[in-house]
């Protein structure tokens, strides 16, 4: 009992040591990390400033572009923002044009040349003839059709092409598109208590009441059509209601009552989605098919985007605006870009699901690079014109096929790595073979002695092969010699 009192008392002594060790172990471990976070800021600073000396930044509105007389860029200037150098640059061609302003859009004509767009009434003119493609298995499809009124519901946005070319647009209409989707998926999301239908909740009480009967004698669920069937309808993909024409939609304003049906249709994953739907006008640069009433062109139906719908047009956005800034920096110190497409199975079919990555710097490249099918794969050579595509089928209830496409983008860093790596490479490659001519006559020399050499050992290998031969015959008319005599002797 003693012992165990003086126990107690040395581990009660002890507690405070031991709590105070474990304190000062993670206050060093904490203190370490910092210690590691605050060196790579300190090396992050001094490349920063190393190339602040070298490297200048230009700001799209302070652009000037030289056109030539086919409105292809010829030249562009542009005094930095960042950095000492100005932009100056030709690139090829006859400049009898310049244009200032905000860099809209840029189309990439078969030639390889680049038609700018900086006049906004000239951009909205071309972009009523662009197509718009979709993320798709193998590629990309397109969205809608010629019109542009006819557009796959749950598309995903990939470009513009004008003329099977493709339209650099610039960053602010993926950032316009976003607000909008934003803003879209609020409303989506406290439609039941939106303002306007403050009144649709008051009436519910009176609404139960008379429905009742109606719910009894035909069976009817009020979940399932008007105000609920709405509010149910747009917490999941979306779904579908009849469209009423102006005096179908003035017979329903006075049923407050919900009287007569109005059922509502809902989908629970974009496989119930119509293939296609019609909408009333083109789906331009910052818009997405949230900002259109759509309607099934085969039943009449109006089509309704819920929440999860909305949500997933949210997350694309941000994915592509980020992906986008990630490959302006890529352009700089190198990076990846990363498209997973997978073939979900639905209730209707299958459908679609897509995520879009993008990295910058080494640790991007290194992203890329570590999947050996990546990087022995001659499209992921860092030019970023060509895409590695990798395929599979795997085995899951709920996804039919995986398709992962991955550019690596090499940046003005990995260039001048390769540029200082190549410097002085002509001298050295002069010195070589100045070396190697001057040492060419006395390994020519050598060479024919060599030569000399092997020929006469290839003569000697012949004779002794010759007399090799030669005795082996000798050797085998011998040995019938010596088998006869012995035959004769055993007759005698």
């Amino acid at each position: 009992m003693a012992g165990d009192r003086g126990f107690k008392a040395a581990q009660k002594d002890f507690e405070p040591v031991a709590k105070a060790s474990a304190e000062s172990a993670d206050k060093l471990k904490e203190a370490q990390a910092e210690a590691v976070n605050q060196a790579k800021a300190v090396k992050e600073a001094e490349l920063i400033l190393e190339r602040s000396r070298t490297w200048s930044l230009y700001r799209g509105a302070d652009l000037e572009l030289g056109l030539d007389a086919q409105d292809r860029v010829a030249a562009a200037r542009a005094p930095p923002v960042y950095g000492n150098l100005a932009l100056d640059e030709s690139l090829g061609g006859l400049a009898v044009r310049s244009v200032t302003g905000e860099l809209l859009a840029a189309v990439i004509d078969e030639g390889g040349g680049v038609r700018a767009i900086t006049d906004p009434e000239e951009f909205s003119r071309a972009a009523e003839t662009w197509t718009l493609k979709s993320v798709a298995m193998g590629g990309t499809a397109d969205a809608a059709d010629a019109d542009g009124k006819t557009v796959r519901p749950t598309y995903r946005m990939s470009h513009y092409e004008s003329g099977g070319r493709p339209v650099l647009l610039s960053s602010r209409f993926l950032a316009e598109s976003l607000d909008t989707a934003q803003s879209k998926a609020w409303r989506t999301k406290y439609w039941p208590v939106m303002p306007y239908n403050w009144g649709n909740i008051v009436l519910e009480i009176p609404r139960g009441i008379v429905g009742a009967p109606v719910e009894l004698l035909t069976g009817r669920d009020p979940r399932q059509h008007h105000y609920l069937g709405r509010a149910y309808m747009y917490k999941t993909e979306g779904g579908e209601t009849q469209h009423y024409n102006l005096f179908q939609k003035i017979g329903h304003f006075i049923d407050i009552l919900d009287i007569a049906p109005d059922y509502v249709g809902r989908y629970y994953d974009p496989s119930q989605f119509p293939e296609t739907v019609q909408i009333g006008s083109r789906i331009l640069p910052g818009e997405n098919i949230l900002d259109k009433s759509a309607r099934d062109p085969e039943r009449g139906k109006d089509i309704h985007f819920g929440v999860k719908s909305v949500t997933r047009i949210v997350d694309h956005s941000v994915q592509d605006l980020l992906a986008a800034r990630e490959r302006t920096l890529a352009r700089f110190h190198g990076g990846s870009e990363e498209v997973t497409v997978a073939q979900m199975r639905g209730r209707d079919g299958s459908y679609l699901e897509s995520h879009r990555v993008g990295r910058h710097g080494a640790d991007g490249v290194r992203a890329a690079l570590g999947d050996p099918l990546v990087s022995l794969d001659p499209a992921s050579d860092g030019s970023g014109r060509g895409e590695v595509s990798l395929a599979a089928e795997p085995d899951n209830l709920a996804v039919e096929r995986v398709e992962r496409r991955v550019r690596v983008i090499a940046g003005v860093g990995q260039y001048s790595s390769q540029e200082d790596a190549l410097k002085g490479y002509a001298e050295r490659l002069a010195q070589r073979a100045a070396a190697a001519q001057a040492a060419a006559p006395d390994l020519a020399a050598k060479l024919e002695a060599a030569r000399a050499a092997l020929s006469e050992a290839l003569g000697l290998r012949e004779r002794v092969q010759d007399e090799e031969g030669a005795l082996w015959r000798r050797t085998h008319e011998l040995a019938w010699r010596i088998a006869g005599q012995r035959l004769l002797e055993a007759e005698l």
